[in-house]
């Protein structure tokens, strides 16, 4: 279950970018690190313009364009917040082609940290690993398959802090995350028009209800539609219009609730998908149906109706009846969809087709 063992990338060392561009060390097996070596090229040349393309989980993947200030305001937001200092250790198991495993070497390479890398994988860690790391960052489907093996403590005992993003949390991960109190596990809201997080809400040893909460020097509120907006020195100090739908909680904190391209309007009901997904994750864990999501179909009566996709073979008959005892009234799928396999974005997000 074990992965290689991390490589170093020490940029602490002012002329460790130098041997690293030549490449010599790579192996056919390393080419992960391909991606990595050629932005911290670009990075060391003092280059002021950088790419970085969205997932394509909410249409088509799209190239955004950010200048070095814009990159440095980000990495000194997240390094303010969690204290990072030239020398610190700090772990990727991310595609640094995308924005999340992308920003950390752009952390590393600014402040001075000592990376150690790995290929993205399910379960990224050596069974000797002995570092300790003050920041790593996990996409959730890691950081699930983590917490279910049998040595998950001994693994996340070397961390101090824990980012996951790249997806929502749902809600039996947050109640595995809750429970841990020997390192500090946040969830992260950002996006690539953000640079990576813009907020954080703490899952590990807290109440799993708490809201999200903008980093310093970091400017949200919402629209009309109740859209989050966000204002920093990462977005040229411009509002970014978001498809965020939050409760605003205080000028600070909010709530999130689902995806507005995602509202689902049956029979003059708004239901949001995501919330349901949230509140029948359980039931459905229990039945292992572990891969799922709401969506709906056309409908002459209702406009929309909700139905229920599920990743594999139909197994269960009553499903239905079973979350209609759960939801609220209106709000349960009236029908259910098996695909063998979702339809995922290269880094991992489900894409809602039916």
């Amino acid at each position: 279950m074990a992965n290689e063992e991390p490589i170093l990338l020490d940029f602490s060392n002012e002329k460790f970018i130098e041997n690293l561009i030549h490449q010599e060390f790579l192996t056919d097996d390393q080419a992960y690190l391909k991606s990595a070596i050629n932005f911290a090229t670009k990075w060391s040349s003092n280059a002021n313009v950088f790419e970085f393309t969205t997932s394509g989980s909410t249409g088509i993947p799209k190239i955004n364009l950010f200048s070095r200030d814009q990159v440095i305001a980000s990495i000194e937001t997240t390094a303010s917040y969690f204290n990072l200092k030239k020398g610190d250790n700090v772990f990727i198991c991310l595609n640094t082609i995308y924005t999340g495993g992308k920003m950390m070497l752009a952390r590393a390479m600014h402040l001075g940290l000592k990376v150690y890398i790995v290929a993205p994988s399910s379960f990224p860690f050596t069974d000797h690993g002995n570092n300790f790391y003050k920041l790593a960052a996990f996409v959730p489907s890691q950081f699930y398959t983590i917490l279910n093996s049998t040595e998950s403590e001994s693994y996340l005992r070397q961390f101090q802090n824990v980012i996951i993003g790249g997806a929502a949390v749902n809600a039996e991960l947050k109640s595995k995350c809750k429970r841990i109190n020997y390192c500090n596990i946040y969830e992260t809201f950002g996006m690539t028009e953000t640079l990576s997080h813009v907020a954080l809400k703490k899952l590990s040893d807290v109440s799993i209800n708490q809201p999200f909460e903008a980093l310093p020097g970091i400017e949200i509120d919402s629209d009309e539609n109740n859209c989050l907006r966000i204002k920093a020195a990462v977005t040229n100090n411009k509002w970014i219009e978001t498809k965020d739908v939050v409760e605003m909680i205080t000028d600070e904190k909010f709530v999130w609730r689902g995806r507005f391209d995602n509202i689902i309007n049956s029979g003059g009901i708004k239901i949001n998908p995501e919330e349901i997904e949230n509140a029948i994750s359980a039931p459905l864990k229990s039945r292992g149906i572990s891969e799922f999501y709401i969506s709906s179909q056309e409908d002459q009566k209702l406009g929309q109706k909700l139905i229920l996709v599920i990743e594999g073979e139909k197994t269960f008959h009553n499903i239905i009846e079973i979350l209609q005892d759960i939801l609220p009234e209106h709000h349960a799928p009236g029908k259910i969809l098996y695909h063998k396999q979702f339809k995922r974005t290269k880094s991992g997000k489900i894409i809602r087709t039916i």
